[in-house]
C-alpha cells in the first residue's frame, strides 16, 4: 500500500512494506515559530520557546529540536540502521563506528529522512539563519561504544554551514551514559579552552549549530556500556573567511651548552649516570645494542631503564599531593603538567635535560644532538594530544624520549598509547604501549607526526611520563629537506 507523508505541509506519496511506518512529518510546530527561533538564533539569543526549542547564545549558537519527526519514525529508523556496516574509523580525533553516506541509501525510512532534511528542512534553516543553503547531501550515521569519542574540531571544511545530529539514543538516556556533545570557549587569540555548554542526547532530539572559526565541539565520551547511534550531516552553503592562527608556545627547544658537553669530566659523567640509570644500560653490551637497534629500527624501548631505588623514589612523589595544571589548546593537547616539582623528580627532570644525559643518548644513538625540550606530564582519564597542521610545520624531526613513571603496563584499549603517523597519510606507523620504568627512544624524521591516545574511562591509573625531544643541529635539516626535494621529483 501507500501511504501520505506530510513533509513541511507538502503530501509526498512514497511505496513501503504493509505495517512500515511511512515516513517522518517535520514537527510543524517549528516551522510555525522560525520568525521566533530565527530572531533569538541570528540575535544571538538564549530562548525557551513554547514549541520546545530551545537556542543557547553560548559559547556559540546552537538550537536543539525536540521530537523532530515523532517516535514512530524513529524506531523504524533505528530498525533500518541496525541492517548497514558500520566501519571503524580510529586515528588520534576519534574513535567510533560509522555507516557510508547515506545520500544513495534505497531504504525507506533513510531516504524518507534524507528527502524531508534536504527539502522542508534545508528550507527551514534558510529562514532560521539567513544562509543561503544550497542543495548539497551530507548524511551518515554513527555509533559510539563505551570509551568512544569524537575530540575537539571545529568542522571547518569547505561549503560547511550548518552541522545536524539526530539522536536515536534509547529512551532512558542519562547524562551517566556520556555522549554529549560538547561545546568549546575560545581564548583571545581563537584556540578553543574550555567545554561551556553540554547538549544532552535525547531521543528523538534533532540538533544544530553554524559552522564558524569558533565553533569548537566535540562528541564526549561514552561512559556506559550502552550504545550511542546518531545521524549527523552538514548543509552547505557559501565557504566562510577562514581566520588563521598562529599555535601558542609550548615547552620550546633549549640550546645545550656546547662548551659544557665537550668540557665534561668523564668520571664526573659516568659516576652522574650510574646515579640515575641502570647499569646494564652503562655497560659496553647495552650500549651497543641501544646502538644497532636504533640503526635498524629507528626506535627501541628500554625497560628497567632508571635503577630500582630511583624509580621507587619518584613513584612515591608522583602518589603525593602534586598540583597538575591543564595544559592547551584543546585542539591540540590536554593533559596536565606540574609547576613545581618535589626534589627527586626535579633531579630527575634536570638530569634528563643536563649536558651529561645529552652526551649519554649521543654516545648510545650515535645522533649529534644539540637541543632539548619537553617536561614531566600526566595524562588522566580524558586527557590525549591531537595531531595538527600547524604543529607539524613547526615541529623538526627529533629524538623523542618517553620515560614512563606508572606502577603497572597499561592495557591496549584504555588509550595512553604513543602512536607515530605519517602527517600526510595519517596512517599509523609505530605504537608505543606505556610500561612501567621504561624508556623508550624513536627518531622521529620528517613527515611523522606523534600522538597520545585518548584516555579513555577503562583506564584505571593516571599516566606519568618524561616527554623529551632532543634535537639535532638545525642545519642538518637543511641538507635532509633537499634530499626530501630531489626525491619528490623522481
Amino acid at each position: 500500500p501507500q501511504h501520505a507523508v506530510t513533509l513541511g505541509g507538502a503530501a509526498k506519496r512514497v511505496r513501503t512494506e504493509a505495517g512500515a511506518v511511512a515516513g517522518p512529518a517535520f514537527n510543524a510546530r517549528y516551522p510555525a515559530a522560525v520568525r521566533e527561533l530565527g530572531a533569538a538564533y541570528m540575535e544571538g539569543k538564549d530562548l525557551q520557546h513554547a514549541s520546545g526549542a530551545v537556542v543557547r547564545a553560548a559559547p556559540f549558537t546552537s538550537c536543539v529540536l525536540p521530537d523532530a519527526f515523532g517516535a514512530p519514525f524513529i524506531d523504524q529508523l533505528q530498525a533500518e540502521l541496525d541492517q548497514l556496516d558500520f566501519q571503524l574509523r580510529d586515528n588520534d580525533l576519534y574513535t567510533f563506528h560509522q555507516t557510508k553516506d547515506l545520500k544513495t541509501s534505497p531504504l525507506p525510512a533513510i531516504a524518507a529522512l534524507r528527502d524531508v532534511i534536504y527539502g522542508p528542512y534545508l528550507e527551514f534553516m534558510r529562514a532560521l539563519t539567513g544562509i543561503p543553503l544550497n542543495a548539497t547531501v551530507d548524511m551518515f550515521a554513527a555509533r559510539y561504544r563505551q570509551g568512544d569519542v569524537l575530540l575537539c574540531h571545529d568542522d571547518e571544511l569547505e561549503g560547511r554551514r550548518i552541522a545536524y545530529i539526530l539522536y536515536l539514543v534509547p529512551d532512558d538516556w542519562t547524562v551517566k551514559d556520556g555522549g554529549g556533545l560538547d561545546l568549546f570557549t575560545v581564548d583571545a587569540a581563537g584556540h578553543p579552552r574550555d567545554v561551556q555548554t553540554s547538549l544532552h542526547p535525547r531521543r528523538g532530539n534533532l540538533a544544530f549549530f553554524s559552522v564558524s572559526t569558533v565553533s569548537f565541539h566535540q562528541v564526549a565520551e561514552v561512559l556506559s556500556d550502552r550504545t550511542r547511534v546518531s545521524i549527523s550531516g552538514w548543509l552547505h552553503g557559501p565557504n566562510i573567511v577562514r581566520v588563521p592562527r598562529t599555535l601558542p608556545a609550548f615547552e620550546p627547544d633549549t640550546p645545550v651548552d656546547a662548551g659544557a658537553l665537550a668540557s665534561l669530566d668523564q668520571a664526573k659523567t659516568i659516576k652522574l649516570w650510574s646515579d640515575w640509570i641502570s647499569e646494564r644500560y652503562l655497560e659496553a653490551d647495552g650500549m651497543v645494542v641501544i646502538r644497532t637497534t636504533m640503526e635498524l629500527e629507528s626506535n627501541i624501548e628500554l625497560p628497567g631503564f632508571l635503577r630500582k631505588d630511583v624509580f621507587d623514589a619518584v613513584m612515591a612523589e608522583l602518589a603525593g599531593d602534586l598540583t597538575w595544571e591543564m595544559t592547551y589548546p584543546a585542539n591540540v593537547r590536554h593533559f596536565r603538567t606540574c609547576p613545581a616539582l618535589p626534589p627527586k623528580l626535579a633531579a630527575l627532570d634536570a638530569f634528563l635535560r643536563s649536558p651529561e644525559f645529552l652526551k649519554y643518548l649521543c654516545q648510545a644513538t650515535q645522533l649529534d644532538l644539540v637541543s632539548q625540550c619537553g617536561g614531566l606530564h600526566r595524562f588522566e582519564h580524558g586527557d590525549y594530544t591531537l595531531m595538527h597542521d600547524g604543529a607539524a610545520a613547526a615541529e623538526r624531526p627529533g629524538l623523542d624520549l618517553g620515560l614512563y613513571l606508572i606502577p603497572k603496563k597499561m592495557p591496549e584499549g584504555h588509550g595512553g598509547t604513543t602512536v607515530y603517523a605519517d602527517s600526510g597519510k595519517r596512517e599509523p606507523v609505530l605504537s608505543v604501549l606505556p610500561k612501567p620504568n621504561t624508556c623508550a627512544l624513536v627518531f622521529r624524521q620528517h613527515r611523522t607526526m606523534r600522538f597520545v591516545k585518548f584516555v579513555n574511562v577503562r583506564a584505571r591509573q593516571a599516566l606519568h611520563m618524561f616527554q623529551l625531544v632532543y634535537r639535532e643541529d638545525p642545519s642538518a635539516d637543511g641538507a635532509d629537506d633537499a634530499d626530501d626535494a630531489d626525491d619528490a621529483d623522481d
